[in-house]
């Protein structure tokens, strides 16, 4: 009697010989086994994304091991009943063969290309369109907001003077956004905006807070369809080019992929050769007009 094996040892790296393992029995039914054998074939087939969760999630394992069984029952039960000389169903497996050798054969062809080295292309790249590796300038800022109306505007506006003075005798910025701000999303961090780049705050508030240079330097009092603000700049950081070293990889990976495209392109029409087709425009449209009243 073959032994029966976990299935997670599939993928765990075996001491048995390939004939030893391909004998061993996973799940054993009346009517077939299913060997460990199969299912690491079936395993490899996989896309390589799908065989690395194999990898790290026995659950998923599992449960593919258990689709292969429920699968195999199916197709005896199927052969019983030969379906597959059904010309409806015959015609569904020429279908599904044709997809797969295409597929195969594409990933074949787009394997075997060569690829040579981008640095130089990659390089000459990054100098003809430095732009495109931008970064623009940013600021780290904590602001504290208070809301108005016509009738209380002056007093907010004296309470936000009073704050900045507070903080210019070393009084916590960070400690009055968090008792007094009114901007429920930064007051429980102290006022805290984070790193944010021109664009993202409504126009006045970014005007103000891009003139700031200097850690710890406060604007003046700001007014917004929000309410008035008093604005502290914690980090300015200015625009710059990333240098070449930074990018180089992205760079060289997105020209590889384009010459991959570009040969597999070349590859596909010669094959296809649309030089050599002849369409019969009447027929084609008689199959379209068939298709049309198709029940």
């Amino acid at each position: 009697m073959r032994k029966m094996v976990l299935i997670s040892r599939i993928l765990l790296g075996l001491s048995l010989s390939s004939a030893v393992f391909a004998e061993e029995v996973v799940i054993h039914n009346e009517q077939f086994d299913l060997t460990a054998k199969q299912i690491l074939d079936e395993v490899q087939a996989q896309p390589k994304d799908l065989q690395e969760k194999f990898k790290t999630n026995e659950t998923m394992l599992r449960k593919f091991v258990d689709g292969i069984y429920n699968e195999s029952l199916f197709n005896i039960e199927a052969n019983k009943q030969n379906l597959a000389s059904e010309p409806a169903v015959a015609n569904k497996i020429a279908i599904a063969t044709r997809k797969v050798l295409v597929e195969e054969l594409l990933e074949r062809k787009k394997n075997s290309i060569k690829v040579p080295d981008m640095e130089p292309l990659a390089l000459a790249e990054y100098e003809a369109h430095s732009e495109n590796y931008a970064i623009p300038e940013s600021v780290h800022a904590h602001h504290i907001l208070l809301k108005f109306d016509a009738q209380n505007k002056a007093e907010k506006m004296r309470q936000l003077q009073s704050f900045s003075q507070q903080v210019s005798k070393g009084k916590s910025f960070a400690e009055l956004a968090t008792q007094f701000s009114e901007d429920p999303g930064s007051a429980k961090r102290g006022g805290d905006l984070g790193f944010f780049t021109k664009g993202q705050m409504v126009p006045a508030f970014e005007q103000a807070v891009f003139a700031l240079k200097k850690p710890k330097q406060l604007s003046d009092i700001v007014e917004t369809a929000f309410g008035l603000h008093l604005i502290q700049l914690d980090e300015y950081i200015p625009a710059k080019i990333k240098p070449f070293a930074e990018v180089k990889d992205q760079v060289k990976a997105d020209l590889e992929q384009e010459y991959i495209k570009n040969e597999i392109k070349s590859w596909r029409l010669s094959i296809i050769d649309p030089e050599k087709a002849k369409l019969n425009t009447a027929e084609l449209d008689n199959l379209i007009n068939a298709v049309k009243k198709l029940p």
